[in-house]
């Protein structure tokens, strides 16, 4: 069965250190993202993220962490993501000055009612990484 998924690419002046710690610790994540969040160091641990009006936290595996690649599993909740993967690709920008961020959220089943507004939110949550790695303020999209 073909998949859809969710894909985003853009620039940041910040080197990969700086978008790999956002992406894999707790102040990184809380930093752009949600201001609940219990962020893993080892693969295959689970991250929980804490959203404002959900029954419980969203939860994701660390499948990969290297310098230039984050992957992230999604588990059981929330069901509509499961099974779901969430890949950041890093590299130089070509312009020769900071990174190449390659965001995809992968394997989304294509009768999926609720792509949209993950894309979207995505979206936005591009925008609060791009400020926060360039920055450095913590501006989470959710604040619980």
């Amino acid at each position: 069965m073909a998949t859809r998924d969710v894909v985003f690419e853009f620039d940041v002046s910040a080197d990969e250190r700086e978008v790999v710690d956002a992406l894999t610790s707790e102040v990184g994540i809380k930093g752009w993202w949600t201001d609940r969040a219990s962020v893993p160091t080892a693969v295959g641990d689970v991250l929980q993220l804490t959203f404002p009006g959900a029954p419980k936290p969203f939860e994701l595996a660390l499948e990969e962490s290297t310098d230039r690649r984050v992957v992230w599993v999604t588990k059981g909740f929330p069901p509509t993501w499961a099974g779901t993967r969430v890949v950041w690709e890093l590299t130089r920008s070509p312009n020769g000055e900071g990174t190449r961020v390659s965001f995809e959220h992968r394997d989304w089943d294509p009768a999926n009612p609720t792509i949209g507004s993950v894309a979207f939110t995505w979206g936005q949550l591009m925008v609060r990484l791009k400020h926060y790695v360039e920055a450095g303020k913590p501006e989470p999209l959710f604040v619980n």
